[in-house]
């Protein structure tokens, strides 16, 4: 019956899913990426979790015989999952009303179909000096950086501890550090697209997605390189329609990469061990935090405000407490704490849960979707300048912020410290003469 109860709640999201344009493969668009990032890596994993079919997992052998957590755990998933979109399709509806335009569906097909116009040399050369300096500075300050000191023939458990140091313990700028791991990622997909409609700047493009890749492998880091290809597929859909063919060398792409990633940093031989990781990392791993807070939370208050590390609690003169990913990595993965592990992360919904309760996952997957929403809607109304739809891509991908926590979801940084960026670069190229090749 639950289990019933759970995949309908999933079928009722193809309603408002299907007005948002999710189904609309064959040119990505804000929602399409969201909404199939968020079932695949966390809608399927809460199902295999409750299934019991990984109970012997790493992650979920902690929980494994609580079957109210599992419960609980899958509704909180799919409920957040629906009233999300549900939310977003609302704030279409008021901006089709507001526009007076009648709503059926979001008309990406107006958006498409809209000319790209070149952006100013002025830009492209601020965000190439920009990114520069930035990955200098990045590489630099966390020197030696966990890649490198593979490469030295430093073994997993050193590695590890190294990777530890360069994110949570960083000593740098925290702003530059987050910079640099982003502007060369927009620059690349400036020069991708460019490329791809214009035919220029392919020698630029390719130096500068490397730098990409290295910047955000360096430390150790293994999802960011997801994403940026994926923002690649993104950045390839807004110039053409992406056929299977191209769906398909971008998953192998994309696996390869990975797989060489999990070889070269944890130095495994054992294939058929790094398909079993791959899997857990995949589908377990990012659900497994909802099932801990389901079980946690049965026996534990509420965090409340008090998690919330932000600007407003400083405000209020709220005490920091620790925030529930700490706990579960302390609660149910001691093992990882002794190898340096300090959180475990994962769909949003474990936080609002956590923070909340079933009160916070109502209000935070409305405010998700809402902000989602205006988000998209900004960018798809802005004009299509190189600038505007390489920033666009980004924002796109940038679905990790769900894939992680409604903290940072809430008062991202990151992403605000992007869109300023986004802002000044539109002053310069607005007072310029876009030149549009035939």
């Amino acid at each position: 019956m639950e289990f019933t109860l759970n995949l309908l709640i999933i079928m009722l999201s193809f309603i408002p899913g299907y007005y948002l344009g999710v189904f609309r493969f064959k040119q990505l668009n804000y929602y399409c990426v969201l909404y199939w990032s968020m079932l695949i890596f966390c809608v399927v994993g809460s199902f295999i979790i409750y299934s019991g079919a990984m109970d012997d997992s790493f992650f979920i052998e902690p929980i494994a015989n609580n079957v109210e957590a599992k419960s609980l755990g899958i509704l909180i998933t799919t409920l957040s999952f629906l009233i999300f979109f549900v939310s977003a399709f609302i704030i279409e509806v008021f901006y089709s009303l507001y526009t007076r335009y009648r709503f059926e569906k979001v008309k990406w097909e107006l958006h498409y179909s809209r000319p790209i116009i070149m952006s100013s040399n002025t830009v492209l050369l601020a965000l190439c000096v920009l990114s520069i300096v930035l990955v200098i500075y990045y590489i630099v300050s966390i020197y030696p950086a966990p890649l490198l000191i593979v490469f030295q023939g430093a073994s997993a458990d050193q590695v590890a501890v190294r990777r530890l140091e360069v994110t949570k313990d960083y000593s740098g700028i925290g702003y530059f550090k987050t910079l640099a791991g982003i502007l060369p990622v927009i620059l690349s997909y400036y020069c991708f697209i460019s490329y791809l409609k214009f035919k220029k700047h392919l020698p630029l493009f390719i130096f500068i997605a490397i730098i990409s890749m290295l910047t955000l492998t360096i430390n150790g880091e293994k999802a960011p390189l997801v994403f940026y290809f994926l923002g690649l597929l993104v950045s390839y859909s807004s110039v053409r329609e992406v056929s299977k063919k191209v769906y398909v060398f971008s998953l192998l792409l994309i696996f390869s990469f990975i797989l060489t990633m999990y070889i070269i940093l944890f130095q495994f031989d054992d294939l058929e061990y790094i398909l079993n990781i791959l899997t857990e990392r995949l589908f377990i791993a990012q659900e497994a935090a909802v099932f801990y807070a389901a079980d946690y939370f049965s026996t534990h208050s509420a965090l409340g405000l008090s998690s919330m590390d932000t600007v407003f609690n400083k405000i209020l003169n709220i005490i920091p407490a620790p925030r529930a990913s700490e706990l579960f990595m302390y609660q149910y993965l001691p093992g990882m704490v002794e190898n340096g592990g300090w959180n475990v992360n994962g769909f949003f919904a474990h936080e609002t849960f956590s923070n909340f309760g079933f009160m916070g996952v109502i209000f935070g997957s409305t405010y998700g979707g809402i902000v989602n929403s205006l988000l998209c809607i900004y960018f798809r109304t802005r004009e299509k300048t190189l600038l505007t739809m390489s920033f666009y891509s980004f924002y796109i991908v940038s679905i990790t912020t769900v894939l992680s926590s409604f903290n940072a979801m809430l008062f991202n940084t990151q992403l605000i410290l992007v869109f300023i960026i986004y802002i000044l670069l539109s002053f310069i190229d607005r007072g310029k003469k876009h030149a549009v090749p035939k």
